[in-house]
């Protein structure tokens, strides 16, 4: 699998802080987090940098970098016979 990032980085949050600096998301970070990488706090709301750095430490722990490309826009996506064509 490949996933199409249009930023350069995973969080686009950590580089460009897109965020506004009092964000905290309305989900607490043991429902907002996947299944197979739990978090690694107390039960707790997490600000937009939070949140970015949890996704870049789960890319980085399933090894997820080399299947990301950076720096990309997805202009069309077709469903194919194998797939999709992106």
């Amino acid at each position: 699998y490949i996933l199409f990032v249009a930023f350069s980085v995973v969080a686009v949050s950590l580089k460009n802080n897109r965020s506004y600096k009092s964000l905290h998301l309305t989900i607490s970070n043991n429902y907002m987090a996947f299944s197979d990488f739990p978090p690694k706090d107390d039960w707790k709301f997490w600000t937009g940098m939070d949140y970015a750095y949890y996704l870049q430490d789960y890319a980085n722990h399933f090894k997820l970098i080399p299947h990301i490309r950076f720096g990309t826009r997805v202009t069309m996506v077709e469903p194919s016979k194998t797939g999709y064509l992106v």
